[in-house]
């Protein structure tokens, strides 16, 4: 159980992360969000390719740092 208790901490700051961000662009937009289609071009227009490879090292970082 303790083992596993970093990785869920940064599961959840990640979790918080990308949800905050959703919201952050649904609300400058005003996207309707009706429906799984709308939420994946929300995703792809919220996050870049380097924003994505930035949050992969950001997890690992503090997966590292939090074991």
């Amino acid at each position: 159980m303790m083992l596993m208790a970093p990785l869920f901490i940064v599961l959840l700051n990640v979790c918080l992360l990308v949800c905050s961000q959703i919201t952050w662009k649904i609300a400058l937009n005003r996207t309707p969000l009706n429906g799984i289609h709308n939420l994946g071009l929300v995703l792809k227009e919220t996050f870049t390719s380097s924003q994505w490879l930035g949050l992969l090292f950001l997890v690992g970082g503090a997966f590292l740092l939090a074991e």
